[in-house]
């Protein structure tokens, strides 16, 4: 009990979509995308829906707060930003100022119809374009950043895409409350082998970390990473030894 909250147990998943992932970034307006689109009822396979449950329940992601394991609700955030290298700050770019500039070269590449910024060339693209000035004279940005996935994109000496760890870039999570269940429904409830097993949707459920890498394919990550568990702790938890 002093490792893991009670939440954590007995707020299994959520049958009710939430909001993911805001996207400021791809087209100027706010694109919010829902559980629903990047989570499914398997928390081992978001692409896989489970027949006969509640197409969108989804199972929240797994972290350590405070030295206990916790359930959260985590939202990925993806804008243009200036960075202020003194202080390393990442200042928002207006959305209007986004929305003014032509987007034409940037594709769809994940086919659900709307672009999104994905591709080192389409970052770069934009990070040039976001140089200029806004339709009153003044800079848009001067040091353009893009925020995404865990990681600040922006242009190096040689005007090529870098890619840098930012804690403005982390993901952000929200604590998880509702739904609380009791009986059978708690984890843990059918033995120690709901969790301990090569099939534990504990330590090995995936969670979302970028709505889009490259080729515009979401990047998941299982739970086990989230808490920082190196390989051969997860073997013995999974009891594989």
């Amino acid at each position: 009990m002093k490792r893991i909250a009670c939440q954590t147990c007995h707020i299994p998943y959520q049958t009710f979509a939430a909001d993911l992932v805001y996207d400021h970034a791809s087209t100027g307006d706010t694109v919010i995308y829902d559980t629903s689109k990047f989570l499914s009822n398997d928390p081992l396979d978001p692409k896989k829906s489970i027949y006969g449950l509640t197409p969108t329940i989804w199972y929240p992601a797994i972290k350590e707060f405070k030295g206990r394991i916790v359930p959260v609700k985590s939202l990925l955030v993806n804008y243009w930003g200036d960075l202020d290298e003194m202080n390393n700050v990442v200042k928002p770019i207006f959305l209007w100022k986004i929305r003014e500039l032509k987007k034409s070269f940037i594709k769809d590449d994940n086919g659900d119809g709307i672009p999104e910024i994905n591709s080192f060339a389409e970052i770069k693209t934009f990070l040039q374009a976001l140089k200029g000035k806004d339709k009153l004279g003044s800079p848009i940005a001067l040091h353009p950043v893009l925020v995404k996935g865990g990681f600040l994109y922006q242009l190096d000496r040689r005007g090529e895409v870098e890619k840098i760890k930012h804690e403005h870039a982390e993901v952000l999570d929200f604590s998880i409350s509702h739904q609380v269940m009791a009986g059978p429904g708690v984890i843990g409830a059918r033995g120690c082998k709901e969790c301990h097993s090569k099939k534990s949707s504990f330590f090995l459920r995936k969670v979302l970390v970028d709505p889009y890498d490259e080729k515009g394919k979401p990047v998941y990550i299982e739970s086990w990473e989230r808490l920082g568990i190196d390989k051969e702790k997860l073997n013995r938890l999974l009891m594989e030894q």
